[in-house]
């Protein structure tokens, strides 16, 4: 029989699953259910493993893990690695919260593998738990291990046992945060730090290249709707070759007034062509050769004039 080259196994403790099998099975009696009819015959052992795997980081060594991958380097700026995901259960109605997990540190000479961060909250989060303790707990792991120049962590989560039961606040959500450091004594590095997890670099376009980000051919292109410096051609001559560059001020007044006409506006020169589409209050451009490109206002390039292709 041929080997798979990679295959997930999960291993769990017989006697554990055992006996956490009949303490599920005398709940199911307990809440009025029958065990023993078809659906449930094998719930308790069911429950018991995915009990077994969320509550998995009680085994597990924070400190060993990011030890384990400890390299000397000169690194003194910041390193951040966000959004991370993280699942874990309130130890109060032991039901889920979940949401990401932002982490930052300044290296004193010894940095970590980036991986290592993140098994660091899986490690805190696969047990019971309150947000401010997890919070908490993953920065004080980070330090004590690294001995870094400061360390930030802020935590973004929804909690089930305030959404399905109680109050029912469906729409909530928790934020916490624990700094230590340079990040308590120089409040430019905590704003820094809070700027890079903020919700504008977290657009979909975010580790895309620029070229990618910018590009006219695409559907949906986004970054043209931030570009409020203007670039015009000459209007007087189709070979005008010097642009204009309007103030910021006044390129986002004409943009604003020409949105409501989506049509394409087209300039030519008579070395290369530049074709711009003002759409939405939207500004591309494309390099070319001689001849014209046509766009269409969905932002689908159509097939080009004369000798050019682009």
């Amino acid at each position: 029989m041929e080997m798979k080259r990679y295959q997930k196994e999960e291993n769990f403790s017989p006697e554990k699953i055992a006996k956490l099998r009949e303490h599920y099975k005398a709940i199911l009696e307990l809440l009025g259910e029958d065990p023993a009819r078809e659906g449930l015959l094998k719930t308790p052992e069911r429950v018991a493993k995915a009990m077994s795997f969320l509550t998995q980081g009680y085994e597990d060594d924070p400190l060993a893990i990011i030890r384990s991958a400890t390299f000397k380097e000169e690194y003194r700026q910041m390193v951040l690695v966000k959004d991370i995901e993280l699942y874990s259960l309130c130890e109060h109605h032991m039901l889920p919260f979940y949401g990401k997990a932002h982490v930052a540190y300044i290296p004193n000479g010894y940095i970590t593998g980036l991986s290592k961060i993140a098994r660091v909250v899986e490690s805190f989060a696969r047990r019971l738990q309150v947000q401010e303790r997890l919070t908490v707990q993953i920065r004080d792991c980070i330090q004590e291990a690294l001995n870094p120049m400061g360390v930030a962590v802020v935590i973004e989560a929804s909690h089930m046992c305030r959404q399905m039961r109680g109050v029912e606040k469906q729409g909530s959500a928790t934020t916490t945060s624990a700094f230590t450091g340079v990040f308590l004594s120089h409040p430019p590095t905590r704003q820094e730090f809070m700027t890079l997890i903020s919700n504008k670099y977290r657009s979909k376009n975010y580790g895309r290249p620029l070229a990618t980000a910018c590009n006219p051919i695409e559907k949906r292109p986004t970054i043209g709707r931030f570009l409020f410096l203007r670039l015009l051609l000459h209007q007087t001559s189709l070979g005008a070759q010097r642009p204009e560059f309007l103030p910021k001020g006044e390129a986002e007044l004409q943009m604003r007034r020409r949105s409501a006409n989506k049509r394409p506006r087209i300039r030519r020169c008579n070395r290369r062509i530049r074709v711009y589409i003002e759409r939405y209050d939207c500004l591309y451009f494309s390099p070319g050769g001689e001849g014209m490109a046509e766009f269409r206002t969905s932002g689908v390039r159509t097939a080009p004039t004369g000798r050019s292709r682009h």
